[in-house]
C-alpha cells in the first residue's frame, strides 16, 4: 500500500468531564484539501485540536510526509503545520506587523509582504490586534498560518466573519499555488456551500465517528449530510445543485 502525504490513524482523546473522543482514521495527498462537516458537538473542532497539538495527549498516530507528529516536539510541529482556530481572543495588543513576525519561522521579508497581500491587510500593518473587526482579526490569522509555508493547513471556520468579498478572496486563495509546495488542507466548516467550492474531499462527521469520506460531489455526500443534520437538504437548491440534479 502506497504511503499517503498525511495520515491520521485512530486518532482518539479523553477530555475531562467529557465522553472518550472517538477513534478516526483518514489520510490526505498532498496539495489535497479535505473539508469536515457536521452537527455541532460532533467533534470536528476537537479533531482539528489534536492535529494541532493543542491537545497534546492526543492518542493513535499522526505522520506527514513519514515524520511521526507524536514523537516531535510541539515548536517543531508547528513549523510544518499552519492552524487557524475557531475562536481566538488577543490579549496583548502587538500591531499586526508584530503579530506576524512571531508568527514566521524565517526572517524573509518577501514572506512577511506576501502574506500582507495575499490576505488583504495593507493599510492595518500598524494596527493593534485587540483593535480589528472579526473579519479583519481573522485574516491576520490566516496570513500568520500561511508566513510559515506550512506542509499542512488547518483552518477551522475559516470563513466566518469574513464579508462575501473577502470569502472569495480566500476561496481564491486556497485554491492557487500560493507556496512553492502547496499545502495539503483541511477545513472545518457549516457553510455547505463553502465546503463544495473549495475541497477536493469530504468528510461527514458524526457523534459515531465518519459518517461519509469521499468525493465532494458524490450523491453519497447529500445522503450523508441528510442523515447526521437530519434535515432535508433538497429544499435549498443553493446547495450542491450538481449532486442535487442527479437524485432527482
Amino acid at each position: 500500500m502506497r504511503q499517503r502525504y498525511f495520515q491520521v490513524e485512530n486518532l482518539s482523546i479523553a477530555l475531562p468531564k467529557q465522553e472518550p473522543f472517538f477513534s478516526v482514521s483518514f489520510s490526505l495527498d498532498a496539495g489535497e484539501s479535505l473539508v469536515i462537516v457536521g452537527p455541532n458537538g460532533c467533534g470536528k473542532s476537537t479533531l482539528l485540536k489534536c492535529l494541532a497539538g493543542v491537545y497534546p495527549n492526543a492518542g493513535g498516530k499522526f505522520s506527514l510526509n513519514g515524520m511521526d507528529l507524536l514523537r516531535v516536539s510541539l515548536q517543531k510541529r508547528a513549523k510544518c503545520i499552519g492552524y487557524v482556530p475557531q475562536r481566538f481572543e488577543p490579549s496583548v495588543g502587538y500591531s499586526v506587523l508584530e503579530f506576524l513576525d512571531i508568527a514566521r519561522v524565517e526572517e524573509r521579508d518577501s514572506e512577511m509582504d506576501s502574506a500582507i497581500v495575499q490576505c488583504s491587510l495593507k493599510g492595518l500593518e500598524e494596527k493593534r490586534i485587540t483593535e480589528l473587526s472579526g473579519g479583519e482579526l481573522q485574516r491576520v490569522l490566516i496570513a500568520s498560518a500561511l508566513i510559515r509555508r506550512p506542509k499542512l493547513l488547518l483552518l477551522d471556520e475559516p470563513s466566518s466573519h469574513l464579508d462575501p468579498k473577502y470569502q472569495n478572496e480566500l476561496l481564491e486563495l486556497l485554491h492557487s499555488d500560493h507556496t512553492v509546495e502547496k499545502p495539503a488542507s483541511i477545513l472545518v466548516t457549516h457553510d455547505l456551500n463553502f465546503a463544495q467550492a473549495v475541497a477536493d474531499r469530504m468528510i461527514v462527521l458524526s457523534s459515531g465517528g465518519i459518517h461519509y469520506d469521499g468525493a465532494v460531489s458524490d450523491p453519497e455526500a447529500l445522503r450523508s449530510m441528510k442523515d447526521v443534520f437530519e434535515a432535508d437538504f433538497q429544499a435549498n437548491f443553493s446547495l450542491f445543485p450538481s449532486v442535487f440534479q442527479r437524485l432527482l
